[in-house]
């Protein structure tokens, strides 16, 4: 029954799958594999139970380095191809265009193995309740820890063959456990949930290389939004200090990009060193909201230079023609990962004298390599501005000539709603903040951008031009597109969109709320086997967290008190991470603060 065995049918030998034609690039990258993938739909999970065949669900994204390597190494194996044909009915979906279905496996995958990440692998009976998963597997094992995806479909074939009423209970133990971790704690967010919140984080503080725990280290903007909304509400200035900690050493390490802008996903070690090398678009945007956010409270050069570098990287490598922005760029250069941006002392001491190679080894971190022969590093400036700047930005620009010229990674061309809107309102308050109107007028048009391409009938669509999610409807979409609309109205006197934002508010409350309350992360799609709740700030604020903050602001705008009620009652649902992690309740935890300033959290005390 093992992949290396079962070879008895040739696999289809058509050059190409069900993925063919799709406008996601990473869709359209697999279209071409051995396997015969389908998008997730009501034709794969009618195959699924016509064929009684469990689903081999595989979710990533096109930037993902570990999803190209799971595809070379697996994916585009014909005898393993052949296998999974003929045993599992295939579904490929982009976590960009399908967050609601990725949220969905991810909580699966990450309580049943205590982690998460792309690429997702999930087995799954033909109605989509997950039995087993995992994230990247091997073509084969290399020791007994790590099972190789060879290893792990045959498993999986022999439980579903062999032991299938066990199989089919794992799976109602699932659909039970995801259905109770969903429920609303009965406890809502107060002052006292607050205080205790900023605490732990403060516990779990890396104090010597600034952020969060050990690697690898993701930039959490929600968490140090919530730091600076509390240093506002109870003056305490170890939150302020620890939230500037944070960011002076994650700009000045190399998961920020100093050669040709912006930030890179997350950092493999602690000292924020060495990044896994894609760019998101929604890091940019919650990078210049944080830095406007840290700028208001204390005037800092280094942070407004950051700005200025992130946005022109924004409007040189992400803006389309069009209006709006591309979602991503991926973390290989053709097939190897960070190959556009690592330097060795050879190449480096090519493009730069004597006297610029003894900076670049001060101040620009190619010490750390020892000047052994053809070992890479990436750029790093652990002294940030304030030495010797003028000669260090030129060599940058020197280095940044010469990286032109290189291979360069692809842009993912996902045009998202939700991250489009964050990019927006970072430029409108960065531009606010900074005294930079050219960053605001970018935030406004592309707001303009949004409101002409992604709204429908009053809703708010996923993405701008791809026809296979027109009917997707994500609350982050609808409450990220109102914050920005919102911070237009009170940065910019854009006091047009006060009108529309209210109305996207409004529709989003009926739209996404269920019964009990709960703000569900989606709506309109009745395949999904069990509706998740955003409870959850990481990477991006969720979309209820987002929805909280909106009808908090809103309140403040327009003086009308049954908004409170709106964002008290969402906030309800963060209740659980906030007491038990709070780093994954971020930004809802900065709305509470926020609430409790103004005197209207539950259980206020003045």
């Amino acid at each position: 029954m093992s992949p290396a065995k079962d070879n008895v049918v040739p696999i289809d030998s058509k050059p190409s799958n069900r993925l063919d034609g799709s406008v996601s690039p990473y869709l359209a990258a697999h279209a071409h594999d051995p396997v015969k993938w389908r998008p997730w739909g009501s034709a794969a999970l009618k195959r699924a139970n016509r064929l009684d065949r469990p689903l081999l669900i595989s979710i990533g994204y096109q930037s993902c380095h570990w999803c190209h390597v799971m595809q070379r190494e697996s994916f585009k194996d014909p005898d393993l191809a052949g296998f999974i044909n003929r045993h599992f009915v295939p579904v490929k979906i982009d976590r960009e265009l399908r967050p609601d279905l990725d949220a969905l496996y991810m909580s699966y995958v990450t309580a049943t193995t205590g982690s998460g990440g792309w690429p997702l692998t999930v087995f799954a009976t033909p109605d989509g309740i997950p039995f087993y998963g995992g994230t990247y597997f091997p073509r084969q094992s290399p020791d007994s820890r790590i099972p190789g995806l060879a290893d792990v479909l045959d498993m999986v074939l022999r439980a579903w063959k062999l032991q299938r009423k066990e199989t089919m209970a794992t799976a109602e133990e699932v659909r039970e456990y995801l259905s109770g971790s969903w429920e609303t704690a009965s406890d809502p967010l107060n002052t006292a949930t607050v205080a205790d919140a900023a605490t732990a984080l403060r516990g779990i503080e890396d104090p010597s290389n600034g952020g969060i725990g050990a690697a690898p280290k993701f930039p959490q903007a929600p968490a140090c939004t919530f730091l600076l909304e509390f240093h506002r509400l109870t003056g305490q200035q170890w939150a302020m200090d620890m939230a500037l900690r944070w960011m002076r050493a994650m700009l000045r390490g190399g998961i920020r990009d100093h050669v040709g802008g912006g930030i890179f996903r997350y950092s493999t070690d602690a000292r924020w060193s060495v990044p896994h090398f894609e760019k998101m678009l929604y890091d940019q945007g919650l990078l210049l909201s944080t830095l406007a956010a840290l700028n208001n409270h204390k005037s800092d050069a280094e942070f407004a230079h950051a700005v200025r570098e992130t946005a022109e990287f924004l409007a040189r490598d992400l803006a389309r023609p069009d209006g709006g922005f591309n979602s991503s760029i991926d973390a290989e250069t053709k097939g190897v990962e960070g190959a556009t941006y690592t330097w060795t002392h050879e190449q480096l001491s090519a493009v730069l004298d004597d006297t610029q190679m003894a900076i670049a080894t001060e101040y620009l971190g190619a010490d750390e390599t020892n000047l052994e022969e053809g070992l890479e590093f990436v750029v790093s400036r652990r002294a940030g501005r304030e030495y010797r700047s003028v000669e260090v930005d030129e060599i940058l620009a020197l280095l940044r000539a010469v990286r032109d010229l290189r291979p360069q990674p692809a842009v993912i061309d996902n045009v998202l709603v939700s991250w489009n809107a964050l990019v927006a309102r970072g430029l409108i308050e960065a531009g606010a903040s900074f005294g930079e109107p050219v960053l605001t007028q970018l935030g406004l048009s592309t707001i303009d951008y949004l409101v002409a391409q992604a709204l429908s009938a009053g809703e708010v669509l996923h993405a701008v031009g791809d026809p296979s999610v027109a009917k997707v409807r994500l609350l982050e979409d609808s409450a990220s597109l109102t914050a920005a609309c919102l911070s237009a109205v009170i940065l910019a006197d854009r006091h047009d969109l006060l009108k529309l934002a209210i109305k996207l508010h409004s529709k989003a409350r009926k739209q996404f709320r269920a019964k009990d309350g709960r703000m569900q992360v989606s709506a309109g799609d009745p395949l999904i086997p069990l509706m998740p709740v955003d409870q959850a700030d990481a990477p991006t604020p969720s979309g209820a967290a987002l929805f909280a903050e909106n009808a908090a602001r809103l309140a403040s705008i327009t003086t009308d008190t049954s908004y409170v009620e709106d964002a008290a009652a969402t906030l309800r649902q963060f209740s659980r991470a906030a007491c038990a992690v709070p780093a994954l309740a971020g930004h809802a935890l900065a709305v509470a603060a926020m609430l409790e300033r103004e005197g209207l959290l539950p259980n206020h005390k003045s």
